[in-house]
C-alpha cells in the first residue's frame, strides 16, 4: 500500500469538519480549498509515490498551516471572520494554479554532471566511519567556537539566547555548516549500513551520530531542525527496507506534536507543572503563524514597490558584517512592519509566498506565482520517483522539506534560498570526500518520462 493514501484520508476528515463551519464565507472557503486538494489527489494520484515526496510534503504543509490552522482560528475567533475571506481567496487561486501547472507534466533530465556525481560509491566501512568522525568533530568545534567556551556548561539554560545567537551576525552560516556537517554523517552512515548489510543494523556509532544529531540542534532553539534528522532516518530506513509501519508513523507524529508544544515552551522559559496535553496543542498551533500573518498583510496592506523583495534576495549572499546596508528580506521586513516588537527580539515571522507574490506583484503574481511552484515540484517529484542513486538519498533529506519552507518563507526572498545555495556545495564536497569512483560512473541515467 502507497503510503501516500493517508492524504486523501486526512483530507476528507478536514473536509468534514469544514462543513460544520458552512455556515461563514471563509468555512464555505475551507470546504472549497479541501475540495481542490482532493482533485488535485485524485488526477495526480501516480506522483503520491509516498508521503515523503515533495509533492505530499507540500500538501502536508497546507493542510497544517491553511486548514487546519483556519479551522482552530475560526473555532477560537482569534480574528474577526471578515477578514479571513480575502486570504482565503488568494490561497484558493495560489493553490488552484500550483495544482494545474503541476498536472501539466513535462520531461526531466538529468545533466551530465549530475550523472557523474550521483553514480559514486561509498568507501568501506571503516575508512568511512574515520571520515565521518571528522566532519562531526569539525562541527563539534564550530559549535563550541561560535557559543563559546564560558557558555557550554549552560547551553540549555538560554536556548532562546542560542537561537538568536546563531541567526543573526552571519551566525547562520555556521550553524548551517554545523546541522550540514552532523546529518551529512548521519545519513551517508545510515546508507553505508544497508549497502554493507542489506538491513538496518544498529551500532554504538551510530547511536553516538544521532545523540549528536539531537543534542546539538536542542541547543539552538528550532524545533524543526531537532525534528529533521529523525523524520530523515526514518525515509531513509522505510526506503531501503522497503517497509512501511503506518502505526509507527502515526505514533512519531503524535510525539513530534507534543514534543514540539514542550519544547516552544521550554525555549521560552513558560513550562510548568501546570502544562497540559491541550495546551502543548495549542502552543504547537499558536506558533503557525503564517496564515495569521497573511490575514495581516492582506487586510492591512503596506505600499511595497513593485518586485522589491525579489531584488533585495540579490543581496542576500554577502553578511552584513561585509555589507552593513544591505536589505533585509521580506520576512523580515514585514515583521518589522507588522510585528515590532518581535522584530526588535531578532526574531522573524513568515508572511507566506503567497504573501509575498501579493506584495511584489499583486493578484498576476499569486496566480503566475502559483503556476511557478507547481512546476517547480513537479521536477523536483519527478526526481524523486526516478531517481534512485546513493547520492540522491543523501541529497534529498536536505531538500525534503524546502517545499514546505518555500510556501511559507517566499518563493524568492527568504532563508531558504540561501539555505539551498549554501548546503548545496557543502554536500557535493562530503559525498565527494566519502565516497569513490564506481564502475557505472560515467553510464548515463536513462532519460525521465512522465
Amino acid at each position: 500500500m502507497n503510503n501516500s493514501v493517508l492524504l486523501p484520508i486526512m483530507i476528507f476528515f478536514l473536509l468534514v469538519i469544514s462543513i460544520f463551519y458552512g455556515n461563514s464565507i471563509p468555512g464555505i472557503l475551507l470546504v472549497i480549498l479541501n475540495f481542490i486538494l482532493l482533485l488535485g489527489y485524485y488526477f495526480n494520484r501516480r506522483k503520491f509515490k509516498s508521503i515523503f515526496s515533495p509533492i505530499s510534503i507540500t500538501y502536508i504543509a497546507v493542510l497544517l498551516s491553511f486548514i487546519i490552522k483556519g479551522i482552530y482560528i475560526i473555532d477560537t475567533e482569534k480574528f474577526e471572520l471578515g477578514l479571513l475571506i480575502y486570504p482565503y481567496f488568494y490561497i484558493i487561486i495560489f493553490i488552484s494554479a500550483f495544482l494545474i501547472s503541476f498536472t501539466l507534466s513535462s520531461d526531466t533530465k538529468l545533466i551530465k554532471q549530475y550523472i557523474k556525481i550521483s553514480n559514486r560509491s561509498i568507501l568501506p566501512l571503516k575508512r568511512l566511519k574515520k571520515a565521518l568522525s571528522m566532519l562531526m568533530l569539525l562541527a563539534c568545534f564550530l559549535f563550541i567556537t561560535k557559543l563559546g567556551i564560558s557558555n557550554i556548561g549552560s547551553v540549555f539554560q538560554n536556548v532562546l539566547g542560542n537561537r538568536i545567537l546563531f541567526q543573526n551576525d552571519g551566525g547562520l552560516y555556521t550553524q548551517t555548516i554545523i546541522l550540514v556537517l552532523l546529518q551529512s554523517s548521519l545519513y551517508i552512515f545510515i546508507i553505508a549500513i544497508f549497502e554493507n548489510y542489506g538491513r538496518f543494523k544498529i551500532s554504538l556509532f551510530l547511536i553516538g551520530t544521532i545523540f549528536l544529531n539531537i543534542l546539538i540542534p536542542m541547543t539552538l532553539g528550532g524545533r524543526g531542525m531537532i525534528f529533521t534528522p529523525i523524520i530523515m532516518t526514518v525515509f531513509i530506513i522505510t526506503t531501503y527496507s522497503k517497509k512501511t509501519n503506518y502505526l509507527f508513523l502515526f505514533l512519531l507524529g503524535i510525539v513530534i506534536i507534543l514534543f514540539s508544544g514542550w519544547y516552544g515552551m521550554f525555549r521560552d522559559g513558560i513550562v510548568d507543572s501546570t502544562v497540559g496535553t491541550s495546551d502543548l496543542i495549542k502552543n504547537v498551533l499558536d506558533r503557525y503563524v503564517q496564515l495569521d500573518n497573511l490575514i495581516r498583510l492582506v487586510n492591512s496592506p503596506v505600499d511595497f514597490p513593485f518586485g522589491k523583495s525579489f531584488i533585495d534576495f540579490l543581496y542576500s549572499p554577502f553578511p552584513r558584517s561585509i555589507f552593513p546596508d544591505k536589505p533585509y528580506n521580506f520576512n523580515s521586513q514585514m515583521t518589522q512592519i507588522y510585528l515590532p516588537l518581535q522584530f526588535q527580539n531578532k526574531i522573524v515571522s513568515d508572511f507566506t509566498a503567497i504573501g509575498e507574490l501579493l506584495i511584489n506583484f499583486k493578484f498576476l503574481g499569486v496566480l503566475f506565482g502559483g503556476f511557478f511552484f507547481g512546476k517547480v515540484i513537479d521536477i523536483f517529484n519527478r526526481f524523486f520517483i526516478y531517481d534512485n542513486s546513493r547520492f540522491f538519498y543523501l541529497w534529498y533529506p536536505f531538500m525534503m522539506l524546502k517545499p514546505m519552507s518555500l510556501l511559507y518563507g517566499g518563493l524568492i526572498n527568504s532563508t531558504v534560498n540561501m539555505m539551498i545555495l549554501l548546503e548545496t556545495p557543502i554536500i557535493i564536497c562530503i559525498w565527494l570526500l566519502i565516497s569513490k569512483k564506481s564502475r557505472v560512473e560515467n553510464e548515463e541515467l536513462s532519460v525521465y518520462h512522465s
